[in-house]
């Protein structure tokens, strides 16, 4: 079978980015901001050429302006390669990655982040009004066969984690080490 996409969209205030996620409460969590996107490829479901880029204006979370962020896959032979980085306020986030775009879509996705405040989101799943502030750094690596998510190694490394919750401040002394594998969470070290 012979594939030809070419795509090319943008979505303003509210977009449905979270439509299909169910784990997270999303009732909890508004997204809002400008969505451009385009992608293009070819050739057959065995052997795809896929290029694709999105880019996110004014993105907006909780009614919290975040920043700008954007990604592009190019493929390459029989990889994709995946470029993330982001142009947040305060935080960072990085990505970088490659798939392979054959057999059980073996990857190795990298992201890098510092200065995250995961507060809004502690918030949205727990559905209360956490007042304080709260900033991860460090980084997570995905690994493994995309076509079996139960075979995927997932593992963060979290240097730096400082959260200020109604007066009481926490912080890490060493580097957390969170690692999942064979759809086991194990904790290395939490100090």
């Amino acid at each position: 079978m012979l594939l030809r996409i070419d795509n090319s969209n943008q979505c303003f205030d509210k977009c449905p980015v979270l439509k299909n996620t169910p784990p997270l409460n999303r009732n909890h969590i508004s997204v809002a901001g400008r969505l451009n996107f385009n992608a293009s490829g070819s050739g057959t479901l065995d052997a795809p050429l896929v290029d694709a880029s999105a880019h996110r204006r004014n993105l907006v979370v909780n009614g919290q302006r975040v920043g700008d962020a954007k990604l592009l896959a190019v493929t390459q032979g029989d990889t994709m390669h995946l470029t993330a980085r982001s142009n947040f306020q305060s935080a960072e986030v990085n990505l970088d990655g490659t798939i392979r775009l054959r057999d059980q879509l073996p990857a190795k996705i990298t992201a890098q982040f510092s200065n995250f405040d995961f507060m809004p989101f502690m918030q949205s799943v727990f559905q209360t009004k956490l007042a304080g502030q709260s900033y991860v750094g460090g980084s997570l690596t995905l690994e493994g066969p995309l076509k079996q998510p139960a075979a995927l190694i997932v593992s963060a490394q979290i240097p730096k984690l400082t959260a200020q919750m109604e007066g009481v401040e926490l912080h890490n002394a060493e580097p957390i080490r969170v690692s999942v594998r064979n759809q086991t969470i194990r904790l290395d070290s939490l100090h």
